[in-house]
């Protein structure tokens, strides 16, 4: 009899625990809605100012981009005190300056299916200068 009380007592208690476990819940996780990178390429067409940058030309490098995208060629690209801009040669943050003619990558991080007017504000904008030998950059004089 003792041994059939203690073979009971120990299954009970590793029972327990496994049902306390899986009574939360019934043993899932909880979804979050995933994240996807959107990443567009495009050139700026208005000086960065009030929070957005308008970028023209814009083609969407991932697919979720170019879903958002949806056809549009110009799109004004929310900015906030957190997107973090990069620029050519090491350049960060307030020593870049997007000015018009500057060829830019943004990158998105948001839930995946939105429109580019529900994106949030963009992550990270590299700005990688104006295209060589166009107007928007000097050309240097003979010496």
């Amino acid at each position: 009899m003792n041994k059939l009380a203690s073979v009971l007592l120990a299954t009970a208690a590793l029972a327990l625990p496994a049902a306390a476990a899986f009574g939360r819940g019934h043993g899932h996780r909880v979804e979050t809605p995933r994240t996807v990178e959107y990443v567009f390429h495009g050139v700026v067409s208005a000086d960065a100012s009030n929070g957005a940058v308008d970028v023209k030309g814009v083609h969407g490098i991932s697919k979720h981009a170019r879903r958002a995208l949806a056809g549009a060629s110009m799109v004004t690209i929310k900015l906030d005190r957190t997107t973090r801009l990069t620029g050519k040669r090491g350049l960060k943050g307030t020593r870049v300056t997007l000015t018009v003619g500057d060829r830019v990558q943004i990158v998105i991080r948001a839930r995946a299916g939105l429109s580019i007017a529900a994106l949030p504000a963009a992550g990270v904008v590299h700005d990688r200068g104006p295209k060589p030998g166009s107007q928007a950059m000097p050309v240097p004089s003979p010496m």
